[in-house]
């Protein structure tokens, strides 16, 4: 998460600071914005100059998580403000798309450290063997989400 937070910061978006995290019983782990882009959207820090016309109008907030996975080619970036989480999905490699969302909020996603849950919550859904190692739980409690399927051309407004 962290590198794409970099990197949009070296082209000019806002993003949130990390926020400090305790996992494990580790004390003070920086959690960055959650952004995660296919490698087929910016493979390269130049690519993804090209991919943000306007890098000021892109901001995500530190609670965000933002997923843009799939044939991510063709993606160009032109605004969003995040506070919270937008999971978008292209299945298509004909697929030309066009992010210009403005305000996307919502009660995003939350990491809830393992000995934070409540015996309910354990018994009903079992900790996983990736949530024991990792020492959380990812709780998707709302997500503003996109999948484009066929090729054509869209802006997601």
């Amino acid at each position: 998460y962290a590198s794409h937070c970099a990197a949009l910061r070296l082209v000019g978006c806002s993003v949130g600071s990390p926020m400090s995290v305790t996992f494990l019983g580790m004390e003070r782990l920086a959690l960055p914005p959650r952004i995660s882009f296919a490698p087929s959207f910016a493979p390269s820090l130049g690519h993804l100059r090209s991919k943000l016309p306007a890098p000021r109008q892109v901001a995500i907030s530190a609670r965000s998580s933002f997923v843009l996975e799939g044939h991510c080619e063709n993606v160009i970036l032109e605004s969003l403000e995040l506070d919270g989480a937008l999971h978008i999905s292209v299945h298509h490699p004909r697929c030309r798309l066009v992010i210009r969302c403005g305000l996307v909020q919502n009660a995003g996603w939350h990491w809830t450290p393992l000995e934070e849950l409540e015996g309910a919550e354990t018994s009903t859904s079992p900790v996983t063997e990736e949530e024991a190692m990792r020492g959380f739980r990812v709780h998707r409690t709302e997500t503003a989400r996109y999948e484009f399927f066929h090729g054509g051309r869209y802006v997601l407004e």
